[in-house]
């Protein structure tokens, strides 16, 4: 006997074959086990979940109630701090609403008044909408302010394209030296700070 094969046992699937057709209670008993073993586990991640937030929440609630100290100095101190931080917030509002809206500058006063007195009645706001609140209580004024600063634009757009642009109006009156007489062109060549 040279190679002599044992004998295959009926349980066990050649390689490579297809496993033996399963019946509709065997497939139903496969999925109910695979379900619940899931919702163990899923059971199970979350228990071990709330230990943790539990221990951990244990853990900061101690830490906190660990320095006597900071509790007997906190009502005394957190109202600076928290001072502090306003004015900070403040100062930065200022700064920034100032530069993006120089044409608010006009109206600075009445800006920090309004400011100052939402502050006091517990009520910051930014300094854009307390502008915001002005303009639209005083709708008529602004639009008047608009108006004539648009009407100052064009006359200095209108005084550039004139001869010495950008120069702008300086009492500085020019004549034609074609039409001017030879004393008058001497004398407008006599004047300090006209060389050739």
């Amino acid at each position: 006997m040279p190679d002599a094969k044992p004998p295959a046992t009926p349980s066990a699937a050649p390689p490579g074959a297809a496993p033996p057709p399963m019946t509709i209670e065997a497939l139903n008993d496969s999925i109910a086990k695979s379900v619940q073993q899931g919702i163990a586990q899923g059971l199970s991640q979350v228990r071990q979940q709330e230990q943790q937030q539990a221990q951990a929440r244990a853990a900061q609630e101690a830490a906190g109630k660990a320095d006597p100290l900071r509790d007997a100095l906190a009502p005394y101190v957190d109202p600076k701090v928290n001072q502090a931080i306003l004015g900070s917030a403040t100062a930065m509002d200022f700064a920034r609403f100032y530069i993006a809206h120089p044409e608010a500058v006009k109206h600075q006063q009445k800006i920090e008044a309004r400011f100052a007195q939402q502050m006091q009645g517990g009520n910051p706001l930014p300094r854009e909408q307390v502008f915001n609140m002005l303009r639209g209580e005083n709708f008529d004024e602004f639009m008047a302010e608009r108006t004539a600063d648009q009407q100052a634009a064009a006359a200095r757009a209108a005084a550039a394209g004139t001869v010495g642009a950008g120069s702008g109006p300086h009492g500085v009156t020019y004549e034609d030296p074609f039409a001017m007489t030879h004393e008058a062109l001497d004398a407008a060549l006599s004047r300090p700070g006209v060389t050739f």
